[in-house]
């Protein structure tokens, strides 16, 4: 029993300082709005990148809907992140959230440092598991609040010791 706790607790420190440097963009130049984070507010967490564009109709249809998704799962190990993938002018960023009002965090170009999924046009979401994984990725919301729904639910179940290595039964 206390070699698997010890396992346990060494695979915990490995998770923890393998969760730095996997972000990228969480920076105070590149925050535009919202609460700050850091990559340790991430780590463990189920978290939503949404890149977006303030010239991108689609992407600001999505912004009172996304909100309140963040208003619904924030207190439950969700993180959301708008991650603007176009260029960065101030003045009409400012101007359009504060008309939408959005309370989520919201970055220039901040996402996963690797394993980062190709972007097919704007808007497009990535959903991270609690382990760092990215686990969906579209342009369907219903199917990302699908998905962060069942990454939420898995939170709870103990993790593996062999990473994403599946086990099988021979015979």
């Amino acid at each position: 029993m206390n070699r698997f706790i010890t396992a346990v607790i060494v695979s915990c420190i490995a998770l923890m300082l393998n969760a730095e440097g996997m972000w990228t963009g969480f920076t105070d130049e590149n925050h535009i709005a919202g609460p700050k984070l850091s990559e340790m507010d991430l780590f463990g967490k189920v978290v939503l990148i949404d890149e977006w564009g303030v010239a991108c109709p689609a992407c600001k249809s999505l912004m009172p809907k996304l909100e309140g998704i963040w208003k619904s799962f924030r207190d439950k190990g969700f993180v959301l992140v708008g991650s603007h993938r176009q260029s960065r002018n101030n003045e009409t960023l400012a101007a359009f959230l504060k008309e939408i009002k959005v309370s989520f965090p919201i970055y220039q170009s901040a996402g996963i440092a690797k394993g980062e999924p190709k972007t097919h046009g704007l808007p497009f979401m990535y959903l991270v598991n609690h382990r760092g994984k990215v686990i969906w990725s579209g342009q369907s919301l219903n199917d990302g609040i699908e998905a962060a729904v069942n990454a939420l639910g898995a939170m709870g179940s103990p993790s593996t010791l062999y990473g994403e290595v599946e086990l099988k039964k021979f015979k």
